[in-house]
């Protein structure tokens, strides 16, 4: 019986102990989740509703299905051999840098007449002349005409002026997968930027697409940056075959490419190979974006094995800081897949790079937007890779086949990089597409007499691979800086006006069938004019520096700008000199965005002289007594005040009189010297008074200036009073104004801190987000774990109950038989005795 106490104690011991911990986890879960279910028959729909599972959505291309359903049914699901995935959020990403959104109109140099540049376009995008997509609209013939690329994003702005006319189709859907009856629009921004990457401008003036012919397909499956698995698998079905929101059909074959510029970060669900499968035995090539979050990462469904993974690369060619990379261990691979007929458990990703820093695009409201990430990398492979299977198509390639051509003909036509995380190398749309086309094309190997220069330097490159006399055309960054023959001899170039780091220089003969590429690194540079006078305009250019960037002009300590550079890295205008004493002064150039960058040129201001300008006899009169005043037809245009120690002007209309004379009488509080320096005719009767002042004084003082006027020969007077303040006034306003200038400059970084630390917060809190799924799918793993421990323990101390309860009945029985042995012994002894 004690044996039987103990073992009592100890179940209820163990129910103590278990039984608070499992109420615990069952009151913090959630009763009920949304999940996606991978069906084979209509018999597993019936089994799924079955187990009080309510179906939200079905995928009729994929078999798969979103459920919601009780939490302890998810685990039956999978126990019955159905594959369930949780519906978990994908997101854009947050790239390393902001967007820096600009109005295109600072890009149109048309005003200041700079026919210098008439060969340098300013809207363009570096992205295209890395990859020389620009060359094969030229020399090629492709520009994208019969592609067609569906985006996924956050949506389109169709009336932008980029991508106007591009849009042929357009679905948006809601958290659970569902069409939304909606006018093509763009919830964030991201979506009209990638799709002016892959296809925005016209590829001559407005240069930002790789493939500016190409059409697009937009579904909102990721409105403000961010969906569902749900709103992503629905996105990809409908690319398939694009239908309106009433599921009306459009007649629209489906895209050659889709371009997928999210993904979830650290995950290597299942949940999308079922899609990913079907797109390629529909022909339709993936291509995602690989992450942001840097080395020893990759995001879900970029790192696929058959999806065109992209990484990022900045202008110097080096894989950007941000941009994710590792060896990919897949979990559960499948056991067959239609991308080279298997599944690897093991590979590396991303699978190509393309340019992902300071890339230009569209922005919604007409506006241009510069961005960072490898969302900006995803559209420029995408659409290479649209004019690519384009070509294939037209050569009878289908299905699988054509997504492994399009693969193994991007991945084996790259620019070699040294790094773990650029995968086969930076992606060249020259040799891709001439490879598609089946041209045997020649290299031509460029030597660069220097490593680096400065725009508007003169270089000499050695070319070498084709025949002496040959016509051939030479390009840096987009801009043609040579065309004809070539000779043993170097070929000397000019550097156009362009960015700062590495610039592309590209050699093409005029077949196009002989190509070549090479790099040099560009420094920054400041031309300004070296003499100039205040109140005129001076010539400014500065050119080398960094895309967009932020910049301020001054001249000694006053600013006279503060502006972006354009998207060459330039910054060309006309400044007006305001006042300032003869001499040299030094004009200096400030980038808030790049702070190494401060370029300083010597100028010579000089007080202007207009050859109307006559010297005029003065008379200074102290003392002023019976001045005769008439009352005569004249306008005079006086400033509020004039400035001590400055040289200014007043404007005098006289209407059919002559100005004769003009003297100076300064009265309260104390004398002044001012001097009429000249007078210059502005037409007829139109006069304007120069005045030089003294600058020593000290106090404000007014003056009296006097004319005399002739009009039908007879001398009229007029006399007239100008207000004189100290230039400290000026000083202190000037000081005023450069120190909120400061205040708005210290802001500016401020806002731009903040702005950076609530991307941080907005990754901590996606990283929680994560985790916390994460942790609850742990948790409910555990609580199914306990469970199942508990339903073993409550097995296994019943059959111990049960086999303690017949040993001791048993022990009780024996003793109790032998106690009676015992009894039975004693008592026949008892009796014999």
């Amino acid at each position: 019986m004690n044996i039987q106490k103990h073992i009592s104690s100890f179940i209820i011991i163990v129910f103590f102990i278990l039984t608070p911990l499992h109420i615990v986890f069952v009151e913090g879960y959630i009763e009920a989740i949304d999940v996606i279910i991978v069906y084979r028959s209509e018999q597993d729909l019936d089994v799924v509703m079955d187990l009080g599972c309510s179906i939200e959505r079905i995928y009729n291309a994929f078999n798969m299905i979103l459920a919601h359903c009780p939490n302890k049914v998810v685990e039956q699901l999978r126990s019955i051999n159905f594959d369930v995935f949780y519906n978990y959020n994908v997101s854009i990403g947050v790239t390393v840098e902001n967007f820096k959104v600009l109005n295109p109109s600072v890009f149109d140099y048309s005003r200041h007449q700079h026919h210098e540049y008439d060969n340098v376009s300013f809207y363009w995008s570096w992205a295209v002349s890395r990859v020389s997509s620009d060359m094969v609209w030229s020399y090629l013939g492709e520009e994208g005409m019969d592609s067609v690329i569906a985006i996924l994003d956050t949506g389109i702005d169709p009336t932008h002026p980029l991508i106007a006319g591009k849009l042929i189709g357009w679905i948006e859907f809601d958290s659970k997968g569902r069409p939304v009856c909606s006018s093509p629009r763009d919830t964030h921004g991201h979506g009209t930027w990638v799709a002016s990457i892959a296809t925005g401008g016209d590829g001559t003036k407005y240069v930002f697409g790789v493939a500016p012919k190409a059409k697009i397909l937009s579904a909102l499956v990721l409105p403000s940056g961010r969906g569902t698995v749900a709103q992503v698998l629905a996105g990809l079905e409908w690319v398939l075959e694009p239908y309106d929101c009433r599921g009306i059909k459009l007649g629209i074959r489906k895209p050659d490419v889709v371009s997928m510029s999210f993904g979830a970060i650290g995950n290597y669900s299942n949940v999308f190979l079922p899609v990913i499968a079907k797109l390629i035995e529909n022909g339709v090539i993936p291509v995602a974006a690989i992450g942001n979050s840097g080395p020893y990462t990759s995001s879900n469904p970029g790192n696929i094995w058959g999806v065109i993974g992209v990484g990022a690369i900045d202008l110097n060619n080096d894989v950007a800081v941000f941009s994710s990379y590792e060896e990919v261990e897949w979990p559960d691979p499948p056991k067959t897949w239609p991308f080279k007929n298997r599944y690897p458990s093991r590979y590396i990703k991303p699978d190509i790079v393309a340019p992902g820093v300071d890339v230009a695009g569209a922005f919604p409201g007409g506006l241009i937007a510069i961005g960072s990430g490898t969302s900006a990398a995803t559209p420029i492979v995408a659409g290479i890779a649209a004019i690519v299977s384009a070509k294939l198509r037209s050569q009878g390639f289908s299905g699988a086949l054509l997504v492994e051509k399009v693969y193994d003909i991007l991945t084996s036509t790259t620019m070699a990089i040294n790094h773990p995380g650029a995968g086969k190398g930076l992606v060249d749309a020259y040799l891709s597409v001439a490879r598609a086309k089946g041209l045997n094309l020649s290299s031509i190997d460029i030597a660069v007499n220097t490593y680096s220069a400065r725009p508007l330097d003169r270089i000499s490159l050695n070319i070498n691979g084709v025949k002496e006399g040959e016509q051939i055309d030479i390009y840096i960054s987009g801009a043609k800086v040579y065309s004809g023959p070539v000779f043993s001899k170097p070929v000397t170039v000019e550097i156009p006006v362009t960015h700062m780091y590495m610039n592309t220089i590209v050699v093409v003969d005029s077949k196009g069938l002989h190509y070549g590429k090479d790099f040099i690194y560009i420094l920054p540079r400041l031309l300004v004019d070296y003499v100039g006078f205040w109140g005129k305009n001076i010539r400014v250019m500065v050119t080398g520096i960094g895309i967009g960037d932020t910049i301020g002009i001054y001249l000694g300590n006053n600013l006279l700008t503060l502006d972006f550079a354009n998207l060459r890295g330039s910054y060309i205008s006309h400044l007006l000199i305001p006042y300032a004493e003869e001499g040299e002064y030094n004009l200096t150039v400030i980038d808030f965005s790049t702070p190494t960058i401060t370029l300083t040129s010597t100028i010579v201001i000089r007080s202007y002289l207009d050859t109307n300008m006559s010297i005029v006899t003065q008379t200074v009169i102290h003392n002023i007594t019976n001045t005769y005043v008439t009352s005569i037809p004249v306008a005079v245009n006086l400033k509020q005040y004039y400035i001590a120690g400055s040289i200014d002007f007043i404007d005098v209309v006289t209407y059919n009189a002559t100005l004769d004379k003009v003297s100076v009488s300064t009265v309260y509080p104390v004398p002044v010297t001012i001097d009429i320096v000249n007078v210059t005719s502005l037409g007829r009767d139109v006069y304007r008074l120069w005045i030089k002042i003294d600058s020593q004084v000290l106090q404000e003082t007014y003056a009296i200036i006097n004319m005399t006027l002739l009009k039908d020969g007879t001398s009229l007077p007029y006399i007239f009073i100008m207000r004189i303040v100290p230039r400290d006034p000026y000083m202190i306003t000037q000081n005023y104004i450069e120190e909120m200038m400061h205040k708005i400059l210290q802001n500016m970084t401020a806002i731009s801190m903040v702005y950076s630390k609530l991307e941080n917060i907005e990754m901590t809190i996606n990283k929680l987000n994560k985790d916390i799924n994460n942790m609850s799918m742990d948790l409910y793993l555990l609580n199914s774990s306990i469970r199942s421990f508990n339903q073993r323990v409550d097995r296994d101390l019943k059959k111990m109950t049960e086999k303690v309860n017949y040993m001791a009945y048993t022990t009780l029985l024996a003793i109790t038989l032998a106690v009676t042995s015992i009894i039975i012994a004693i008592r026949m002894r008892h009796k014999t005795t």
